[in-house]
């Protein structure tokens, strides 16, 4: 599962006296669930007292995703760390288990 980008919408109705058709959907709160893997490997980077930058391609604007995938990062979760890429959260455990040795 990607992570997803819930909007809540409300349907507003038209002032005065103005034609049903000016009526409009606008979103009034939007929700950020991320996937049970970018929340395991959040929480494993955490708990490894690691500072990291949190991109999520998924939920990202354009720009930041282009910039993203120039860098290599493709994938979510992926963490970069002293120069190298992991990609995954059974790539991201590995790193954190050998690093704990």
């Amino acid at each position: 599962m990607k992570s997803k980008k819930i909007e809540q919408v409300e349907h507003t109705l038209p002032y005065g006296n103005n034609h049903p058709c000016h009526a409009a959907d606008r979103a009034t709160k939007t929700y950020f669930v991320r996937s049970e893997e970018d929340e395991k490997a959040i929480e494993l980077l955490n708990e490894a007292k690691l500072n990291f930058k949190l991109v999520d391609i998924c939920l990202a604007n354009p720009i930041a995703r282009f910039k993203a995938k120039i860098n290599g990062v493709n994938a979510t979760p992926t963490l970069v760390y002293n120069g190298q890429k992991f990609k995954g959260l059974h790539q991201i455990t590995e790193m954190l288990e050998s690093t704990r040795k």
